[in-house]
This record gives C-alpha cells, sequence and structure tokens, in this order.
C-alpha cells in the first residue's frame, strides 16, 4: 500500500506541461529599438540629412521608445486590449518616439512607414532565437513534454514563431497570448490552468521577469523557474531555481 502511494505521488508530480515567456527566454531584438527604429528610417528616407550624429540619433530614439513605452503601457494596458487596437497603440508609441526627436516624419509620410514598420516587426527580419532555444524544444518534445508559450506580446508573436519554425510537433504546441485573452500576467496561468487540464504540480513555467513570470507562476501553485540570462539576481535565492541557458532546465526535469 506504502509502495502504490508513493508510486502514485511521483505520477501526481510529474512534468507534463512547460510553458515558455517569448522575449528574453526564447527570442530577443536583434539590436536596440532605437538602433531598429533608425535602420528603417535610414531605409524609408535613404536621402534624409541627418541633423546629428548617428550615435547620438540612436540614443534618443531609445530613450524615447523606453519613456513612451512605459507611459502608454500604463494609460493603455496589455497593447491597449478593449480600448484601442494594438496597430494603433504601436503607431501612438512610434509617433511620439520620433516626434520627440531631431528625426522628423512628415505627417503624409508617416502611415506608410510605420505600416512597413509594423510588418517588420512581425516577423523573423529583427529578431532572433537564442542558440539553445531550438535544440531544448526538440528534447523537451523527444520527452513527450507538451511545451507551449505564455506571454504579453501581441498577436504577431506567432507569426514570429512559426517563421522560425518553433511551432508544431517539433517545438510549440500552443501560443497564449495576454492580448488576444484579455488577461495580462498572472492572470493569464490562471486561464491556461482551466484551458490546458492541468494541476499545477505537474507544470512548469520558464521565464525571465521575476515580477511576471517567477512570481506569476508561483501565485498559483506553478513550479517557476527563472530563465536569468544577465546574472540579475543573487545565487542566495535557494527557494529559486535559477538557470543561465535554457537547455539547463533539462538536467532539472
Amino acid at each position: 500500500r506504502i509502495q502504490i502511494l508513493f508510486e502514485a505521488m511521483l505520477k501526481r508530480n510529474v512534468v507534463k506541461l512547460i510553458s515558455f515567456d517569448s522575449t528574453g527566454t526564447l527570442l530577443h531584438l536583434s539590436k536596440p529599438p532605437g538602433q531598429l527604429y533608425f535602420d528603417a528610417f535610414l531605409s524609408f528616407f535613404p536621402h534624409y540629412v541627418l541633423p546629428k550624429s548617428p550615435e547620438k540619433l540612436v540614443t534618443d530614439l531609445n530613450t524615447n521608445f523606453l519613456r513612451f513605452y512605459r507611459s502608454q503601457s500604463k494609460s493603455y494596458p496589455n497593447f491597449g486590449y478593449g480600448s484601442v487596437e494594438s496597430f494603433t497603440w504601436w503607431g501612438n508609441l512610434v509617433k511620439e518616439t520620433f516626434t520627440n526627436s531631431a528625426l522628423q516624419i512628415p505627417e503624409q509620410k508617416f502611415d506608410p512607414f510605420f505600416r512597413q514598420l509594423y510588418q517588420d516587426f512581425g516577423t523573423t527580419k529583427n529578431w532572433r532565437i537564442f542558440p539553445e532555444v531550438r535544440s531544448t524544444l526538440l528534447e523537451l518534445n523527444r520527452q513527450s513534454i507538451r511545451c507551449v508559450v505564455i506571454s504579453d506580446f501581441d498577436e504577431r508573436l506567432n507569426n514570429i514563431l512559426e517563421e522560425f519554425q518553433l511551432l508544431g510537433c517539433n517545438g510549440l504546441s500552443t501560443v497564449y497570448l495576454s492580448y488576444l485573452m484579455g488577461y495580462p500576467k498572472p492572470y493569464l496561468f490562471q486561464q491556461v490552468l482551466s484551458l490546458e487540464g492541468i494541476t499545477p504540480q505537474n507544470w512548469i513555467h520558464v521565464g525571465d521577469s521575476f515580477a511576471r513570470d517567477v512570481e506569476g507562476a508561483a501565485s498559483y501553485g506553478i513550479k517557476p523557474i527563472f530563465l536569468d540570462r544577465k546574472s540579475r539576481e543573487k545565487e542566495s535565492q535557494s527557494e529559486i531555481t535559477i538557470i543561465k541557458k535554457l537547455d539547463e532546465l533539462l538536467a532539472i526535469i
């Protein structure tokens, strides 16, 4: 009887589902946003006479982007879900980023410029996946562990992951987006628990945000693993499982 109970306990706690955050966990921008915006501007306006050095312009764009991203996220969280479309949300952010810089986009040219920029950020053009991601997902799939994404990215993430060939039988089964589901992290975990029909004891979540990923998952009884690529947290936090690269996950499960 004791043996049966022990085997039942192991079975209940076996890892059946691993979810991953997207940005900073599976993929990252190829360059800082200010540099990507600057490159896009020069590509669209090749004859524009720069009023400052490229380095200064890039710094200004990057500073503006971060500042307006924070303020707009506070005013219209979840990319404006329920109030504006994400396309409009990003359009307002890009307009503010450039309007407050020395690179001025003529009003009649902004819409075509932004449409191209928005489209580019929805493909692999401006994104890179971390080197160990593909092999890690393949091994997890070989072990019959279901892999999904839980992200506060917007709706373009599906296309980006598809172009990287990370969706399907050798990668990620499902992408759960806070934007499409209307539940920002950490509430999205509760929704996925119901949709996946799984218990928290059988689920591991991996992400690079301590607040949104680690604390968010833990608040629902899900085992969190903090992917600390930049060594921001101290190893002394013994109650938290910390990895530096995604493939270190394989030695834990």
